[in-house]
């Protein structure tokens, strides 16, 4: 016969589990909010671009909506291109707060490969990071799944020598 006490230990380890899963998972959509706000700010932002290739209007468009893929609804109010420069002012209405934050990005068409390829790792550094919190989340409900196991035998042991 399986002893309540037993059940609910069980039972409030997992809460505990769980409940530490949700507070990572929540740190994580906080941190996600707060880079879509970092996305496009209200100062001007230089953006290096591979200025060896021609750029039309529609290939930068296509660059901007590339930079994030987070953003929801971004809507280009005008575009100008001068000389080495592109001027971009845009729109993006956030669907949780629907809030409408406007801003001005600007991109500098320099020949900056290396620059560009020192970029890329750090997106993938964010996405390593995200898999270490994911990792090291799925040791914590390891070791409470341990836990449980160790402490259901240990207490069923106990039982059976009084």
């Amino acid at each position: 016969m399986i002893n309540k006490k037993k059940i609910n230990i069980c039972i409030y380890l997992y809460l505990i589990c769980f409940f530490i899963f949700f507070l990572f998972k929540i740190n994580q959509i906080l941190a996600d909010n707060k880079k879509l706000q970092d996305i496009i700010p209200d100062d001007k932002k230089t953006i290096h671009i591979d200025a060896s290739k021609k750029h039309d209007k529609n290939e930068i468009l296509k660059i901007i909506k590339t930079i994030d893929q987070s953003l929801n609804k971004l809507t280009v109010d005008s575009l100008t291109i001068e000389d080495n420069k592109v001027k971009i002012k845009v729109t993006q209405e956030q669907s949780q707060q629907n809030n409408i934050v406007a801003g001005e990005i600007e991109l500098t068409l320099k020949d900056d490969a290396k620059k560009a390829d020192n970029k890329v790792p750090q997106k993938q550094n964010e996405n390593s990071n995200q898999n270490n919190e994911d990792k090291t989340l799925i040791i914590i409900i390891l070791i409470v799944i341990i836990i449980t196991i160790i402490g259901y035998y240990y207490y069923d042991k106990k039982r059976k020598s009084e």
